[in-house]
């Protein structure tokens, strides 16, 4: 049964297997793979309004967050992707937070991505451009 449990530091290990999996291209946060070190101090600092390791039976699949400004992130491992798993987690979430605007940013070249919030009713409301100096 497909269930939401919240993060907690059994999960870091997974959590950074999962980080792993991520494409930078496809990914707005992570520019480059954080340290161990660097994870657990994230994660330690309870960064999320929401935080759940997304499970089904004893099986981790993946993990869902809210933001504090209610910026959704839904993050399933690679093998268990396209099975349904992050439709259900997506219904689960927007129903734990009825009656609130929800976010999700997602990078320009991401279109599966952007193809499945668009499913549910989310409306694209603005690009936005980042500057960063070349080093060197």
């Amino acid at each position: 049964m497909l269930r939401l449990e919240k993060v907690n530091k059994k999960d870091y290990k997974f959590l950074y297997e999962l980080l792993k999996e991520r494409d930078p291209i496809a990914n707005i946060s992570h520019q480059k793979m954080p340290s161990w070190d660097e994870h657990v101090k994230f994660n330690n600092s309870r960064p999320y309004k929401h935080d759940f390791v997304i499970k089904n039976g004893k099986s981790k699949l993946g993990r869902v967050y809210v933001t504090s400004r209610n910026e959704i992130g839904i993050f399933i491992k690679n093998i268990f992707r396209s099975k349904g798993y992050g439709t259900a987690v997506l219904g689960m979430i927007l129903d734990k937070l009825k009656n609130e605007t929800v976010y999700a940013n997602i990078a320009p070249y991401n279109k599966k991505s952007q193809n499945y919030f668009k499913k549910f009713g989310f409306r694209l409301i603005q690009y936005t451009y980042r500057y960063k100096k070349a080093q060197g």
